[in-house]
């Protein structure tokens, strides 16, 4: 609007200084009509503006084009002259218009101030995950009474992607007869591994990440593996052996006091209570085929049982 009142001030001063030349061309025929002076002179003015008619005329058509420009621009100064004052007749809306801006700007200051906590937390978890990873390094080997030595624990922390804690069942304590010790030791528990060492100086077994089911109840686990630790008390050859997915709905399962079984991990490996025959291990349930004198039907004879809680 500023613009345009600048040019309606200049094309109105620049009228005003024209105005004398248009008032003469509006009176150049007007001489007629002056009867208050002589004859004579009327007859020289007619002349005079005879001589200089077309001069006059084309300065009146001039200042009669600077008209109709100003009447144009006063038009449009019009009609932003209405939108300006429309805008302060709508006072409620221009009052919300603010509130809805201000709570905008206070929706962006919370997000900046909220991105900038965001930040330091990231910094906070990156440095604890930092120290946490330097701490687990530290912890030492487990080797209780002789179970597992550093190289077997090693071994299955690196197929597990986690340490080895403490003991949950160990067949030289607890009972693995007709007793629901073992079934008491490992329902409910989830991330265990189970090691098996027969009479032949075997170590073999499988880890579960699932929570295990109650007893008489298939655990299923798709990330479930078997394991061969050590075969006839060397650890040359230690493998994992994933289980075929048909399967994973088989990766672990107690029984019933009254059932001759005491286990089954991984879909095959299946061991016996204490005292019953036909302890075993069968193929054709992992991916990679395992490959030892005591895998494939043939029984064994367990020596000693245990459960380690993995962390």
């Amino acid at each position: 609007m500023e613009a345009i009142l600048n040019k309606i001030i200049f094309q109105c001063t620049a009228f005003k200084n024209k105005l004398p030349d248009y008032i003469r061309a509006q009176n150049i025929t007007y001489i007629k009509d002056r009867e208050d002076i002589p004859i004579a002179e009327r007859i020289k003015v007619a002349e005079e503006n005879l001589e200089h008619f077309n001069d006059y005329h084309a300065k009146g058509e001039a200042v009669k084009g600077d008209l109709n420009d100003l009447r144009l621009d006063l038009d449009a100064l019009m009609h932003e002259l209405s939108e300006e004052v429309r805008k302060y007749e709508d006072k409620e809306g221009s009052y919300n218009t603010l509130i809805d801006t201000l709570v905008y700007l206070e929706q962006k200051k919370a997000q900046q101030e909220k991105q900038i906590l965001q930040t330091q937390i990231d910094e906070i978890d990156s440095t604890f995950r930092v120290k946490e990873k330097s701490l687990e390094t530290k912890k030492k080997q487990i080797s209780i009474n002789g179970t597992l030595d550093e190289e077997e624990v090693s071994k299955i922390k690196e197929w597990s992607g986690k340490n080895v804690t403490n003991v949950l069942f160990d067949s030289n304590v607890d009972d693995w007869g007709t007793s629901a010790v073992f079934n008491r030791k490992v329902v409910g528990r989830k991330e265990v591994v189970v090691v098996v060492e027969d009479m032949k100086g075997n170590k073999f077994g499988g880890v579960i990440f699932k929570t295990i089911q109650a007893e008489d109840l298939n655990t299923a686990d798709p990330q479930a593996f078997a394991f061969v630790l050590k075969t006839k008390g060397k650890i040359k050859g230690a493998s994992k052996f994933k289980i075929l997915e048909a399967h994973t709905n088989y990766a672990f399962g107690c029984y019933k006091d009254d059932h001759p079984r005491l286990f089954y991990i991984t879909n095959c490996i299946f061991v016996m209570k204490r005292g019953e025959g036909g302890s075993n291990c069968i193929s054709g349930i992992t991916e990679i085929p395992v490959k030892t004198n005591f895998w494939g039907g043939v029984n064994f004879t367990p020596k000693r049982i245990f459960v380690f809680q993995l962390h």
